[in-house]
């Protein structure tokens, strides 16, 4: 997976720190996640996924946006966000689906794509 250097270097952030903290205490799973409680007593257990889309909801919550929200509508987001800049192949590619169909259901028009087509006729109008 490719991602920006900023989320990389914030990564790489988080992964030193996790390394310090189990330098200085015990978790109770040795593999290594990069989300894990640091309670004592669930130390390096992972976060749930249910957890993290009820955390972040609440987030979504507390920033005053009151439209319905989970986890799963970041992936339309980002298809709809990077469409216009990739083909299709790669966005397929990047949303791990073996069939361009299923990408399709991703992917959300934007409004300046909307009127891309009127393009044509308004070279016609001039």
């Amino acid at each position: 997976m490719v991602v920006t250097p900023l989320v990389m270097e914030k990564l790489k952030a988080l992964m030193k720190r996790l390394d310090d903290v189990r330098k200085q205490f015990k978790f109770k799973i040795e593999e290594k996640y990069l989300f894990v409680y640091l309670e004592p007593h669930k130390r390096g257990v992972p976060f749930r996924r249910e957890y993290v889309n009820h955390h972040i909801k609440r987030c979504v919550e507390q920033c005053g946006i009151n439209k319905p929200f989970h986890t799963h509508l970041t992936r339309h987001t980002m298809a709809s966000l990077v469409a216009g800049h990739c083909d299709w192949k790669v966005l397929k590619a990047r949303l791990g689906h073996t069939d361009k169909t299923t990408s399709e259901i991703y992917r959300h028009l934007t409004s300046e794509e909307r009127l891309k087509p009127l393009e044509a006729f308004q070279i016609l109008e001039n």
